[in-house]
């Protein structure tokens, strides 16, 4: 009979600590999603962009990976973070948002746990490989987000309806730093760095600071114009069609200048070691981080289905609320199976799953007569849908090249991140010009046609 790895006690803790802030940092979002739709009256596709643009940080991943790679002090990093975070949330609840300082302070928080997820996430790798816990680690970070976002979706709607419109949002962001406060002080009094590997020099260049300081404001300039772009397009009623066409190319134009900018960034950071070229090359990475940008820039309806409920159907904001704890309730519950069994089964069965489930399920939606049918598909469908989501978080670790964990973790993240909200923009787009029903439809056949990647990936039989 095998023995039993244990998890060591101060990574659990740690990756507890950390998932539960980024579960617990989204408690603003549902007074923000009010605020932004219902008051400032933004279109599907603006919201969508908007939340692309905050996200920033989340695709540029693989900076932070590359600095915890060569910094090597895990604790530091973090105790940088959470104090930045803190006097963000300050600031917040001190002056308040308008658009301009909802995408600024937006970005720098995001920059904050990005930076921080990345750093924890590191840690994470090493001992995933370390001790083969074939994703159970990750089972556990993720559970302990999901408990943060079931206080996220029970808290988020009690603030969002009882406070009022100017204060809820400040309300949410003062109880969202309670968990940071948290972390800083269990990484003060008990956390040390326990995993030390000879340390890189940190190569300081002042002609490459210049360049990428101003690759970097030039790239938020363009994110700025299409932004403008855009939203000018959702208010303006625009009956000339090629008007239309060369407004839509233009913007399309400047999010592939974006787009290609972030991307040479990353092949610069990478490049920097003939090391992390060579396993950049690799064909099992490249196949498995093609898979993962098709699947998760199928568009998403999640936006659309939230209009839907508010404007057409009506529903209260609580049972929103209600509904969202369920469904994390249930993916916890689907975290804590595939933590206990799940994650025995061979990876590309599980893939097949993922993809087939996703898909199929997502053609439910199109049928919503009334709100208690939203309740029966999240307890037919969201234990499985918290399986699904392991599935493809094993595959991550899967793919990552031995060495340096930091970087090539956080380019699979990168790319997740920056396709799936992608998707988001994307499925505003269809929502706003073609509406909620094809919006849904293009979403599953897309996904489902994500199966036919699977037998391509580079995944041994014992994975």
């Amino acid at each position: 009979m095998k023995n039993k790895v244990k998890i060591p006690l101060s990574i659990a803790l740690l990756s507890i600590l950390a998932y539960s802030n980024q579960g617990i940092s989204s408690l603003p979002e549902q007074c923000l999603y009010y605020l932004t739709r219902e008051s400032w009256h933004l279109s599907a596709s603006t919201i969508g962009l908007i939340s692309w643009v905050v996200g920033l940080a989340w695709y540029v991943k693989i900076l932070w990976g590359y600095i915890a790679d060569k910094v090597q002090n895990t604790k530091n990093c973090l105790i940088i973070s959470y104090l930045l975070m803190l006097g963000l949330y300050a600031f917040i609840i001190t002056f308040g948002l308008n658009l301009v300082t909802l995408i600024i302070t937006g970005l720098l928080i995001n920059i904050c746990i990005g930076f921080a997820d990345t750093n924890v996430d590191k840690q994470m790798v090493i001992t995933e490989k370390k001790y083969k816990l074939k994703g159970r680690l990750q089972a556990i970070q993720w559970t302990a987000l999901g408990v943060g976002g079931l206080i996220v979706a029970l808290g988020g709607a009690y603030i969002a309806k009882y406070f009022p419109e100017h204060i809820n949002y400040k309300v949410a962001y003062g109880l969202a730093g309670i968990i940071p406060i948290c972390m800083l002080i269990y990484l003060f009094k008990f956390y040390k760095n326990k995993i030390i590997r000879k340390k890189s020099k940190l190569k300081i260049s002042i002609k490459n600071i210049f360049y990428n300081i101003l690759h970097i404001v030039l790239v938020i300039a363009e994110i700025a114009i299409a932004i403008k772009i855009v939203n000018i397009s959702s208010i303006i009623k625009i009956d000339n069609f090629v008007v239309y066409i060369l407004r839509n190319i233009s913007c399309s134009l400047l999010l592939l200048s974006i787009i290609s900018s972030i991307i040479y960034w990353i092949y610069k950071l990478i490049c920097n070691s003939k090391q992390n070229l060579k396993k950049l090359k690799s064909p099992r990475l490249i196949m498995g981080l093609l898979f993962i940008a098709c699947l998760n820039f199928c568009p998403s309806f999640g936006t659309a289905l939230m209009i839907k409920l508010r404007e057409t159907m009506f529903v209260d904001k609580l049972f929103l609320g209600y509904l969202g704890a369920m469904g994390t309730v249930l993916g916890i519950i689907g975290y804590l199976i595939y933590y206990k069994w799940a994650y025995k089964f061979p990876m590309k069965k599980l893939l097949y799953f993922m993809v087939v489930f996703a898909g199929i399920t997502n053609l439910f939606y199109l049928y919503l007569p009334n709100k208690w049918f939203l309740v029966g598909y999240n307890l037919a469908f969201g234990a499985f849908g918290g399986i699904t989501f392991m599935t493809l978080l094993a595959f991550f670790v899967k793919i990552i090249p031995s060495g340096s964990e930091g970087l090539f973790y956080a380019l699979v993240t990168s790319v997740s991140n920056f396709s799936s909200r992608g998707g988001n923009w994307l499925g505003g787009i269809i929502f706003d010009r073609y509406g909620y029903n094809l919006n849904v439809i293009i979403s599953s056949i897309l996904t489902l046609l994500c199966i036919f990647m699977i037998p391509i990936l580079r995944i041994n039989n014992e994975d």
